[in-house]
């Protein structure tokens, strides 16, 4: 989709600002940031710190999209563990048993990715669990994750806790 410059400003606006320092107050509360595989750069502590600086300037409206890669389940998650239950996409369909919920697809990319990330950054790819956590430890809740098709590659979204 081509976007000219005589719309761009009535259907969106984009502002650069350093995730680590506070977010001007004179700006009105965003709807929606969007942070595409920053993340996964960064160790929790840092992430927390990260997504607390933006949540203090998110409006009660707010959403948070996350592009990155998530590291999926390969054991079975029970219906009673309740955490991934309420959140769309968050538990994968199971493959039929005996083969393991992934079906067998060692994902490569995201493993690789995942060794990558902690040896040059100090850093991880994530599972829905470990996003979850980082999400209750900054204020955001995960309300969904998008998967498209088989991917490594997820669209996670928060909303404002």
């Amino acid at each position: 989709m081509l976007i000219t410059v005589d719309i761009w400003p009535t259907v969106a606006s984009t502002t650069v600002q350093d995730f680590f320092e506070q977010q001007p107050a004179d700006l009105p509360p965003p709807s929606v940031y969007f942070l595409r595989q920053i993340i996964h750069d960064w160790a929790d502590e840092w992430c927390i710190k990260i997504l607390k600086q933006l949540r203090a300037n998110a409006g009660p409206q707010t959403k948070l999209i996350v592009s990155d890669i998530l590291i999926k389940y390969a054991c079975r998650i029970s219906p009673e563990d309740g955490v991934f239950t309420g959140i769309p996409g968050g538990v994968p369909v199971p493959a039929p048993e005996p083969l393991l919920t992934n079906f067998g697809r060692g994902a490569g990319l995201a493993y690789t990715m995942d060794y990558v990330m902690m040896i040059l950054h100090n850093a991880q790819e994530r599972t829905v669990g470990q996003f979850i956590k980082l999400g209750q430890a900054s204020g955001w809740q995960l309300t969904s994750v998008h998967t498209p098709g088989n991917s490594a590659h997820a669209y996670l979204i928060f909303e404002p806790m």
